[in-house]
């Protein structure tokens, strides 16, 4: 039997914050999770409502796979709608999920799971067809941050592997701005030395 390892965005993002977190995030038994604090939730909700904002402000047909499915919580049911709206081209994907899977040689598979907040068709041929998509992370920082990059840069790695492209970019837009920004210096990120 394969054995399954499976790394989200969300993971790497609590990671980059906090090594500590992320193992007990993996590992800690469902009841003994803390409940989230009242000053997340409600951050949480406002970036919502960010993101709604900024889709109502590029005024684009969109999808959302989440409201297609039976349970919005399982990312495979989630990543089928996906790649289903992918194939047929639709203009822009709301809270899509990608997934990507390496099946290593010594019996284990690993799975890269991106949940950008937008997916934006652009024409550059690609698996599709003559289309492809761009990820675009709404964030509710005010300045660019080095886990807005290392986010950025993982949803567009696993897009470039999932489309089979080169893919030019990946967008970030920030709380106070309404345009997309390319993270200077490219999205890959460098660890700080310790």
């Amino acid at each position: 039997k394969r054995k399954k390892m499976l790394l989200t965005d969300e993971l790497l993002l609590q990671y980059r914050r906090c090594h500590r977190r992320t193992f007990l995030d993996v590992y800690r038994e469902n009841n003994y999770k803390k409940r989230e604090k009242d000053f997340t939730l409600k951050l949480k909700e406002e970036k919502q409502a960010h993101s709604w904002a900024i889709l109502q402000s590029y005024n684009l047909n969109y999808q959302q796979p989440k409201l297609l499915v039976d349970n919005p919580e399982e990312y495979a049911q989630v990543a089928q709608v996906t790649e289903k709206l992918m194939k047929e081209g639709i203009e822009c994907i709301y809270q899509g999920v990608v997934i990507y899977t390496f099946y290593l040689e010594n019996g284990e598979d690993l799975t890269l799971m991106a949940s950008p907040t937008l997916l934006i068709k652009q024409n550059i041929p690609s698996v599709w067809g003559d289309w492809c998509y761009i990820p675009l992370n709404v964030h509710f920082g005010k300045k660019m941050k080095p886990e807005y990059k290392l986010i950025g840069g993982f949803h567009g790695d696993i897009l470039r592997l999932r489309q089979q492209i080169n893919l030019p970019e990946a967008y970030i837009v920030l709380r106070h701005h309404s345009q997309p920004q390319w993270p200077r210096g490219g999205y890959r990120y460098q660890p700080r030395s310790a």
